[in-house]
């Protein structure tokens, strides 16, 4: 987190916008390919200082969290019953254009962008979400898209400290 936050402090910097890595003290160590886990944070902060306007702020933080079990919110609505695992939870929340509610799920999907307009002057072929994806459930983890009200978003992923299961 830092890493990234220390890769990217130039761009922002020139972009006149506050970026800031906040780590919990004492994280425990997690199953991770380092370089993928790179991957998706420095794809998120990137995108976070692209569509942040200057004087906004770009907010990297990490902590202990818990994530459910894969599979277990396809049980009917028994996901209060789902294992829990210990995870770090790894936050990035700026305060740019933001994105619609409706539109929250479908930023993941490939060549998908909210706004072309704004995507047009921004750059970017609407393939880095989807990518992020892909790398973040790769390793068991989750990812999705909260309000940070009154503007911009929250990206959120979650990567447990273990695998549930043994792939080949």
């Amino acid at each position: 987190v830092r890493d990234v936050a220390q890769t990217m402090a130039p761009h922002a910097k020139k972009k006149g916008i506050l970026l800031q890595a906040e780590v919990e003290a004492s994280l425990p160590a997690l199953w991770a390919d380092a370089e993928r886990l790179r991957q998706v944070l420095l794809n998120l902060v990137e995108n976070a200082i692209k569509f942040t306007s200057a004087a906004g702020s770009v907010t990297l933080s990490a902590r202990l969290s818990t994530i459910s079990t894969p599979g277990s919110g396809d049980d009917g609505g028994l996901v209060l019953l789902g294992a829990q695992r210990t995870a770090v939870e790894i936050r990035v929340a700026d305060t740019g254009i933001g994105i619609p509610e409706s539109e929250r799920t479908r930023v993941f999907d490939a060549f998908y962008q909210v706004d072309s307009s704004s995507t047009r002057e921004q750059g970017g072929t609407g393939l880095g979400l989807s990518i992020v994806k892909r790398l973040v459930e790769g390793h068991d983890g989750t990812v999705h898209v909260e309000a940070n009200e009154p503007q911009g978003t929250v990206f959120v992923v979650a990567i447990p400290l273990k695998r549930a299961t043994l792939r080949p």
